[in-house]
């Protein structure tokens, strides 16, 4: 058997033919969940992979920078979980691996992710740092 050199992942079909119709500002963590929600549910309905899906939105501005869904069952890797490609294509988007930098963490470029739930999980990106750090809001670390 010969090594792998290289792999990757695509949103599925249904989703790249949306993109244009999903809302392009997202200001409130009702509209952002209720996105998320809405993609993960029709993940799953298409067969693509479980329901889980991921935003990545500009906090001050609402902006909608990238989604991304489970495409593990599509692609055959199990790393292309919701929570990865839409931070992923974050990164493509705005042509840098560090989410933070240029100001962003001054803008608030965070990610909200979702499997159904009603709690956003935010995750802010910080200079410097490939993976950002993540809360739920209105629940309390220990």
């Amino acid at each position: 058997m010969e090594l792998a050199t290289a792999f990757d992942a695509t949103l599925p079909e249904w989703l790249i033919a949306d993109l244009d119709g999903l809302p392009r500002i997202l200001r409130t963590d009702e509209e952002r969940m209720r996105l998320v929600n809405d993609l993960a549910d029709r993940n799953w309905r298409a067969g693509n992979g479980g329901p889980f899906a991921a935003i990545v939105v500009d906090d001050v501005t609402g902006d909608l920078v990238s989604v991304g869904v489970n495409v593990v069952l599509s692609s055959g890797l199990t790393a292309a979980h919701a929570e990865v490609t839409a931070p992923s294509l974050a990164q493509r988007a705005v042509g840098r691996w560090d989410l933070g930098a240029d100001g962003a963490q001054r803008r608030g470029i965070r990610g909200v992710i979702g499997s159904g739930s009603t709690r956003p999980l935010r995750c802010t990106a910080r200079t410097g740092r490939a993976t950002p750090s993540c809360t739920t809001p209105g629940v309390r670390s220990s």
